[in-house]
């Protein structure tokens, strides 16, 4: 999946045209795991432990709150995919 939102051209709509691909996959029962967010403003707008405490005041699961983190701290994800990183 590309990054949206901070590059020219890739829109909201390419995103769900990308989750619309990811329905139609769904439907032949393979399981998938995804979250979409959209922190290209958040990070310069809102204090990094604001965006820790509102996740938490939510109710949000730790280990989702603490991969947010990691990507706004060091501007990278990674994520295991069938026991591989």
């Amino acid at each position: 999946m590309e990054q949206h939102g901070s590059k020219e051209e890739l829109s909201c709509l390419t995103n769900l045209i990308t989750l619309e691909d990811l329905n139609t996959v769904n439907d032949s029962s393979i399981t998938i795991d995804l979250i979409c967010t959209d922190q290209s403003k958040a990070s310069g707008e809102v204090s990094r432990v604001g965006l820790k405490l509102k996740p938490e005041s939510l109710g949000i699961n730790y280990e989702i709150i603490d991969w947010t983190s990691d990507f706004l701290d060091e501007g990278k994800q990674r994520f295991w995919v069938n026991g591989a990183l």
